[in-house]
């Protein structure tokens, strides 16, 4: 099975090719760019277990060998700061940097400025656009994608407004906007699902895969705004569950409850097969959604 899980054409619809992974070879080796390589781990109790387990460094000088670090010789200096962020950083740092900012993000302060996120949100997704926090606008760009193509689901959630709460846990589910978390290492020889990653090399626990599972989900592939439990992982889970989640639910919830009332004939504009989907890793988005209005 051959595929390059970073070009657009596979970020169309990777989610026939995760279930073949999940039903035939649930740990598996891809290519990457650059002549390297990662494993993908699609199973939710899997992937559940991968974004726990001590053994998976997000630092990968706490899991490669010195010649598997040497290509980072080549890396400019300019770029070694962003390389050693709290994102890619292992306990003590990781925990000394996010205690640093956890306090701004709990749930009660976040909800506290709910009055102010609301009308200020256009100004939010200009800046989201503009600085690159692709994760909540894919959200809200692929959460309304998926409305759009489930009319019963968007009629539903019209009706009754009081359901964006588990609409939106439920848009993160099916269309998550984070792929698959990246930049783990194996601090030593992972045996998962009887197959062996050897130390040092990279893993992708495939967040879009553990999302359709249907050892976890009923209907995993079918749009339930009102599903319940919705234990999806699309913030993660362990020392690096999303510090932002209760900000990216809220914006979530704003977006598309206001769109839809501001917008009652919203539609897709073209066929779901034309929109262009932007490539990478890690990430799942749109170039564009055109709608129209009557």
């Amino acid at each position: 099975m051959s595929v390059n899980i970073a070009s657009p054409e596979f970020k169309a619809d990777p989610y026939p090719f995760y279930a073949r992974l999940r039903a035939r070879a649930p740990v598996y080796r891809v290519p990457l760019p650059f002549g390297m390589s990662a494993w993908l781990v699609t199973r939710y109790d899997d992937v559940a277990a991968v974004l726990k387990d001590e053994r998976f460094a997000k630092d990968r000088f706490n899991a490669q060998t010195l010649q598997q670090l040497a290509w980072l010789a080549w890396v400019p200096r300019l770029f070694e700061p962003i390389m050693r962020t709290m994102l890619d950083r292992d306990p003590p740092d990781h925990t000394r940097l996010r205690a640093l900012v956890s306090k701004a993000f709990t749930p009660r302060l976040v909800e506290e400025m709910r009055g102010r996120v609301a009308d200020e949100l256009l100004g939010m997704i200009v800046l989201l656009l503009f600085a690159g926090h692709e994760t909540t606008v894919n959200l809200i760009g692929n959460g309304t994608l998926a409305l759009l193509e489930h009319p019963d689901q968007l009629e539903m959630l019209r009706h009754d407004p009081s359901l964006i709460r588990p609409a939106v846990e439920e848009l993160l589910r099916y269309a998550s906007p984070v792929e698959a978390t990246w930049n783990r290492f194996a601090r030593q020889d992972v045996t998962i699902a009887d197959v062996t990653i050897p130390r040092g090399e990279m893993v992708f626990a495939v967040v879009a895969s553990a999302n359709r599972d249907e050892r976890q989900f009923k209907d995993p592939d079918k749009l339930d705004i009102t599903r319940e439990p919705n234990k999806h992982l699309s913030f993660g889970l362990g020392a690096h569950y999303c510090l932002g989640a209760a900000l990216a639910r809220m914006e979530g919830q704003i977006a598309i409850s206001t769109l839809l009332r501001r917008a009652p004939g919203l539609k897709l504009a073209v066929a779901p097969q034309a929109l262009r989907w932007r490539a990478g890793l890690g990430l799942r988005g749109l170039k564009a959604l055109p709608v129209s209005m009557a």
